[in-house]
This record gives C-alpha cells, structure tokens and sequence, in this order.
C-alpha cells in the first residue's frame, strides 16, 4: 500500500487527501479573516471610529442617535424632486431592463427544470442496482459538507438531549 512519507511518519492516501483538505479549509478560512479584521481596520479608520475600549470617555453615544429633523426633510423634498425629474423614456427602459432579467431568470429555470427531469430515469436505474452501503458513500462523496453540516445539527442535538436527561435527574 502506498504511503506519503512525512518524516518516520507514513499517511495513507486517503487520510493525507482529507488532511490536505481541511489544511486548505482552514488556510481558506484564516485568509478570511485575515481580510475581515483588514476590511474592519480600514471601516473604522474611514469613519474615523475608535474601538470603545480604547475612548477616553466611558460615555460614548454615536452620532447617527441625533437625528437633525430640518436635514431629514430637505433630504426628503430633494429626493422627491429627482424622482420627478427622471424621464420618462429611462422609466420604460427600467421596466424593460427588470422584464428582461425575470423571463432570463424563467428560461433558465425551466431549462434546468427539463434537464433535470431528462435525468432522473437514467438516474433513477443506476440508483436501484446500488447497495445500501453505496448509496450512502455515494450520498457522503457527492455532498460532503452538506453531509458534514447535517452530522454536526444531529451531534448537537443529540448532545441537547442527553444534557436535558442529566439535567432533570
């Protein structure tokens, strides 16, 4: 049986698959937050935000709590006046625009719709010669993280239930 060599350790394939795997999850996932914290850095510098643990004062109230009525209604009479002063001819190319979204929108979906149910008889007489064993590792290989988050929603909630049952004893 072939092994990866790491050292005096051998992997099996299979095993040094899944752990390139979740190395390149959590790779993935610390580069996310790596540009979250980035991304927040640069939020709060933008609007020149201090964390409140770094205020001086322990009494910080945000800005946007005092609302300046007299701007709020100018603002309100501008836009009013904007949307007045759209012309017709771009209100009828918005409508033709979004009608032409929806009825792609629709052929798509009905062409997929088709498609899909082209392939379930094929689908359906590879499906019946499968074991039960096969069919569930077939299940696992193609929806592996929707397997993996419907095995973490059971874990949890069998945990609930056994910690309620420790509990009222």
């Amino acid at each position: 049986m072939p092994a990866s060599p790491l050292g005096d350790v051998r992997i099996p394939p299979a095993a040094a698959a899944w752990i390139d795997g979740v190395l390149l999850v959590f790779a993935g996932l610390l580069v996310l937050w790596v540009v979250l914290k980035a991304a927040g850095f640069f939020v709060r510098r933008s609007y020149n935000l201090t964390p409140v643990a770094t205020a001086e004062s322990r009494d910080v109230r945000p800005d946007f709590l005092k609302v300046d009525r007299d701007a709020q209604k100018r603002m309100i009479e501008r836009g009013r006046e904007f949307d007045k002063a759209a012309s017709p001819a771009l209100a009828r190319a918005t409508r033709f625009a979004g009608a032409g979204v929806i009825l792609s929108g629709l052929v798509s979906f009905v062409s997929a719709a088709f498609l899909a149910f082209g392939r379930i008889e094929e689908l359906d007489a590879t499906w019946r010669n499968l074991s039960v064993q096969d069919r569930f590792t077939a299940i696992v290989e193609s929806h592996p993280v929707g397997f993996g988050i419907a095995l973490a929603m059971i874990v949890a909630a069998l945990a609930r239930v056994f910690m309620s049952f420790r509990a009222t004893k």
